[in-house]
């Protein structure tokens, strides 16, 4: 039997051919570089986990409309991002027609066929975080879209307003690639992408019940009637999905069948980026999960425990856990900066330190000729090239997430890093001077004094 199904090929039309115009050649791969980075060029965006475990009431959605809501989601946070510090949130958004076909790879700007999927996805009733409804959370159900409306150039709509807000301000989130997403044929392998994607933290799912899992794929009442034996579903769906999502995506996906007795009755997925040397055996797993927890990008958290001791990773996290609960002490402001410098210099939680008392701090600098700011600047300065260095050594998706998170933190749209644009000496200096004080948060006074002596032992060797 093929391994294609109505169900999940596409059920809407094929796309005309795209009419020739100026916009023509960006039909082609996106492979240009962001001028900083040495990396493919990412095109992330926060995707929030409920719209990420959605199932269809009826049928599952096509590849296309798959794509098509990706985009428009895209686009909202964008707007929505720039439109911040007007004390009015948005409630309705633009994107060009060209800019949308552009972004979904589609090889046709017919206006017809455009609206066709965009009314499909104003009608498609969809339960938000399907996986997860049945552990406590509440239950939601909306269309995709509440409106639309679109003239000869550009696409205006609307989120219901119940669900707008976690849509455009993800609290959890998977970061989504639409460099990736454009290069898949199935929805199935879609699906399954970025349902792994969202547990790359932790490198595996929960499990996953089989009746759950086919609602998931093949739509709540498509699930009746659809490829109802396990088999017929493994053969037909998952594995051919399994192995697009290993082929076209960055990361390498495996299926864990759960059985009682002979019978498959749950899966879970691990993954992992297919650059990563370490598979999830060779951690601690929930080590992992606790070091990447505190903030620490999953890549990195990786190398961590690559580099150093189990024991010293536990002493860093006991540390960090112990100075979160001291009553009466000031909050943490970065607490992934606080864990690198504990783990940096082996601090250890007083109930493990055997009495052993931690050095008195630097006193406050006081050097004839310069301020303790203008030590406090030339100290940033220091740390750009570790700052280049760290950021080359993370992860693409890693990368593409520090990317959102600055420019969402910045308000100057010419220091922020652009999408296929050699970027400006400004905006480099801007996103590295930002990493550094995220990575390593602000220095201390006993930091400055370290500085400043090293400064003047390689004077005085010079």
């Amino acid at each position: 039997m093929a391994s294609k199904s109505v169900t999940l090929a596409e059920q809407s039309p094929q796309p005309p051919k795209r009419l020739k115009g100026k916009k023509g050649a960006k039909t082609e791969a996106r492979t240009t570089q962001i001028g900083l980075f040495t990396v493919e060029e990412p095109e992330p965006f926060k995707k929030a986990t409920p719209a990420v475990h959605i199932s269809a009431k009826n049928k599952a959605l096509t590849l296309v409309q798959h794509k098509i809501y990706n985009a428009l989601l895209a686009n909202a946070i964008e707007q929505d991002r720039d439109h911040a510090g007007t004390n009015v949130g948005l409630s309705q958004f633009s994107i060009a027609l060209t800019d949308l076909v552009d972004k979904v790879g589609l090889n046709s700007n017919n206006r017809d066929y455009l609206k066709g999927v965009i009314n499909s996805l104003i009608g498609t009733v969809v339960n938000w975080d399907f996986l997860e409804a049945e552990r406590g959370e509440v239950w939601a159900a909306t269309g995709l879209l509440s409106t639309a409306e679109m003239d000869r150039s550009t696409l205006t709509y609307e989120f219901s307003a119940k669900i707008r807000d976690f849509l455009v301000h993800p609290q959890m989130y998977a970061t989504i690639d639409m460099r990736i997403v454009r290069a898949f044929k199935r929805a199935a392998a879609l699906v399954l992408w970025e349902n792994s994607v969202r547990y790359e933290g932790i490198g595996q799912s929960a499990v996953i019940a089989i009746e759950k899992l086919r609602q998931l794929f093949l739509g709540q009442e498509g699930a009746k009637t659809i490829y109802p034996e396990y088999k017929e579903f493994k053969r037909n769906v998952l594995t051919p999905a399994v192995r697009e999502a290993n082929e076209v995506s960055d990361h390498t996906i495996e299926v864990l069948e759960v059985r009682q007795g002979r019978a498959v009755v749950g899966v879970r997925f691990t993954v992992a980026r297919k650059q990563e040397a370490p598979r999830l055996e060779s951690v601690d797993s929930d080590l992992l999960m606790s070091v990447t927890q505190l903030g620490i990008p999953s890549s990195e958290a990786r190398k961590t425990l690559g580099r150093h001791s189990e024991s010293d990773v536990r002493n860093a996290l006991d540390y960090v856990r112990a100075r979160e609960a001291k009553k009466g002490a000031t909050p943490i402001t970065n607490v992934p900066a606080y864990f690198r410098k504990a783990l940096a210099e082996k601090w250890m939680a007083p109930e493990k330190s055997s009495g052993t008392k931690k050095a008195a701090a630097a006193p406050g600098l006081s050097i004839t000729g310069i301020t303790e700011e203008e030590i406090r600047e030339k100290y940033r300065a220091s740390q750009l090239g570790d700052a280049r260095a760290y950021f080359d050594e993370l992860s693409a998706a890693d990368q593409a997430e520090l990317i959102v998170r600055y420019n969402a933190w910045q308000p100057m749209q010419k220091w922020r890093l652009e999408s296929g644009k050699k970027q400006s000496a400004a905006a480099q200096q801007s996103f590295l001077s930002w990493l550094a004080h995220e990575t390593w948060g602000e220095p201390s006074t006993e930091d400055l004094f370290k500085f400043v002596i090293k400064g003047l032992a390689s004077t005085a060797t010079a």
